[in-house]
């Protein structure tokens, strides 16, 4: 009991120490000091959330889809599941495998994970009703299925950080009226880390399923709809990830063209709608409802 006092109070110092430091570095080259800003931010909230153990907030669904990026997943997921278990009574992941045939991942999570499956800590689904993938029918099919009041889209190559649920929690809780984009840069692997409260997702009716290519601009999309009526919390932190070529990112979509133009075609398609003001997407009806499993087991599934 004595040493989580004095670790608590060590941990205080530092919290109160990096602030100092932080307004110290003001008088540093912008350069210089905006990237210690971010190493000194990051390490204060890693620090608030060792210090303050009680979850506070929203509870959160960690919404990511999978195919073909085993050797991805089989690092991230373990990785994420740890780092938020202490908050598992307010947080879900929702794994969405679109690749049954593939038995890698099944295998893998039902070796290691059962409990966690058991508990609905992580909720496995699987699904063959996308043959050629999509992004926003993908995303879309996770995060009908979260069931906590915020939804957060984790690609498979992404990590949370340490309580990265509470993090995104601490976010909502003093923002009822906004949602969250984590993201470093276009080309960080984490753009696509959106966070809305699942009231608000709906509304939008997700990600736009009309877009004309699979893939690229739907992350852009969501984003500018939401930004009708939400406000947009940029934060650079709680987002690490495991880069990807655009080439690698497409491959499954089954098309002849590049991310890049797909981004054109899709960005095309969605200025057209915004100009309209046409912010709700499908209708209000998004993802693939039918045909979708959820595992409990290896051998089936409820």
């Amino acid at each position: 009991m004595q040493a989580t006092k004095f670790l608590r109070t060590c941990l205080y110092i530092i919290y109160f120490s990096c602030i100092i430091y932080g307004s110290w570095h003001l008088f540093k080259p912008e350069t210089e000091y905006l990237y210690n800003q971010k190493k000194l931010e990051t390490l204060k909230e890693y620090v608030k959330l060792f210090i303050f153990r009680k979850y506070t907030g929203p509870t959160i669904s960690f919404c990511t889809t999978y195919r073909d990026r085993f050797e991805q997943i089989s690092q991230t997921l373990p990785q994420n599941l740890a780092n938020n278990r202490m908050d598992k009574d307010n947080i879900e992941f929702v794994l969405i495998d679109f690749d049954p045939s593939d038995t890698r991942l099944k295998e893998f999570i039902f070796k290691n994970f059962s409990q966690d499956i058991s508990s609905g800590y992580l909720k496995y689904y699987q699904t063959d009703q996308m043959p050629v993938w999509n992004f926003s029918i993908a995303k879309n099919t996770a995060h009908y299925y979260a069931t906590n009041e915020v939804v957060v889209n984790l690609d498979a190559d992404n990590y949370t950080g340490y309580r990265g649920g509470q993090y995104v929690a601490n976010i909502f809780a003093n923002s009822t009226n906004a949602f969250l984009w984590q993201n470093q840069n276009e080309f960080a692997g984490t753009y696509g880390r959106i966070s809305l409260y699942k009231k608000d997702f709906d509304y939008l009716g997700g990600y736009d399923e009309t877009l004309p290519a699979p893939a690229g601009y739907q992350d852009d999309d969501l984003i500018k709809r939401a930004e009708s009526f939400l406000k947009v919390i940029h934060k650079d932190f709680f987002n690490e990830s495991i880069i990807n070529s655009k080439e690698e990112t497409i491959k499954h979509t089954q098309k002849n063209i590049s991310w890049f133009e797909m981004v054109k075609i899709n960005q095309a398609h969605s200025d057209k709608n915004i100009k309209k003001r046409k912010f709700r997407a499908n209708n209000g009806i998004y993802g693939i409802r039918n045909g979708v499993n959820r595992i409990m087991s290896y051998e089936g599934n409820i």
